[in-house]
């Protein structure tokens, strides 16, 4: 799942409403353990999130970034000098520190003008210890109770966890998915589909290490007169009659197939593992491209494939294997092309 803007927009307004109810919980605790400054504090920050809500309303993805971080960590700073380090306060710089980079990748995703979180990050670090130095040489003004510190170090412990899962979750799917597509472009041709010459060598590697390869045989097929195509159709006709042809040979279940470059493709089989005999499945395969007619641009084209095919021989690496099939494709392009030589 890739980011998207709508998706961000959700996120943002999801973590406005959060963080607004934890303000508004936030007042109340202060209130009741009269801790006035912080009461005056959180009437602030309940303001400044509903304004948040216009932020994000408005696209303002950065400025909301931004904004909340900065509240987030000045709030808490505050909450830690006025009531000391046992309520868990701290714990919400952390949770910060992992939101705001997760909003520079969504800035930098969308292509929307960014901010460089680093030194947001850092800040964070340095309110972090130095709340700690402070509090450590100098005595809270206010202390809260055991059991509203008890509440509290739950309540943070339980949004930075939430924060911190969500996030990395979120990067977990990212970084799959594009491995994923990495992997395929790496792995397949752009134009036809098919996989491509590392395709095909890793599947035949693959074989090699699990299968007895001499079961197996390998066709190298070259489209006739390609050249000819190019100059008297031009190479957008070129590449259509690529994708047509391999369309035909993708459209057979009894081997592998990909493009090996240029007009040339590559099957590996089984031999006889569907009945049939590795030269006639070819022969089929040949024929069927040169009963089809192809149209392009009001333009009739009949091609025809000649192909080199050859089994696996013992002690082989890959490049031989392949390279004996293709001395039968030159030799079949030789002998009058639009044939089948094993």
């Amino acid at each position: 799942m890739f980011m998207d803007k709508k998706k961000v927009r959700n996120v943002a307004t999801g973590y406005t409403f959060t963080f607004m109810l934890v303000h508004i919980v936030m007042l109340i605790v202060f209130w009741r353990n009269g801790v006035m400054p912080m009461v005056r504090v959180n009437i602030f920050s309940i303001i400044f999130y509903v304004a948040m809500l216009f932020v994000v309303w408005k696209n303002y993805l950065v400025l909301f970034s931004v904004c909340v971080f900065s509240e987030v960590v000045m709030h808490m700073t505050l909450a830690i000098i006025y009531t000391g380090w046992e309520s868990g306060f701290e714990l919400t710089l952390l949770g910060m520190v992992v939101l705001v980079f997760y909003a520079e990748y969504a800035g930098r995703r969308l292509k929307l003008k960014f901010v460089r979180m680093l030194p947001l990050a850092i800040m964070g670090a340095l309110l972090f210890l130095g709340s700690y130095i402070y509090v450590t040489y100098n005595r809270p003004e206010y202390t809260l109770t055991p059991g509203t510190q008890f509440f509290f170090n739950i309540l943070w412990g339980t949004i930075v966890f939430s924060i911190i899962i969500h996030v990395m979750q979120e990067f977990v799917i990212i970084t799959i998915n594009v491995e994923k597509k990495l992997t395929a472009l790496m792995s397949h041709d752009k134009l036809t589909g098919l996989g491509n010459r590392y395709y095909i060598s890793e599947y035949i590697d693959h074989l090699m290490r699990i299968n007895d390869v001499t079961k197996y045989w390998i066709a190298v097929v070259d489209i006739d007169d390609f050249k000819k195509v190019n100059d008297t159709y031009g190479h957008n006709c070129g590449d259509y009659v690529l994708k047509s042809i391999a369309n035909i040979l993708k459209g057979r279940s009894e081997y592998e197939c990909c493009r090996w470059g240029g007009e040339e493709f590559v099957l590996i089989g089984k031999d006889h593992e569907h009945g049939i005999d590795m030269v006639d499945l070819l022969n089929e395969v040949r024929e069927e491209v040169m009963e089809r007619t192809l149209h392009y641009n009001g333009n009739e084209l009949n091609v025809t494939v000649t192909i080199g095919a050859g089994k696996y021989e013992n002690g082989m690496s890959i490049d031989e294997w392949i390279s004996s099939a293709d001395k039968k494709l030159y030799d079949g392009k030789r002998s009058g092309k639009n044939r089948v030589v094993s």
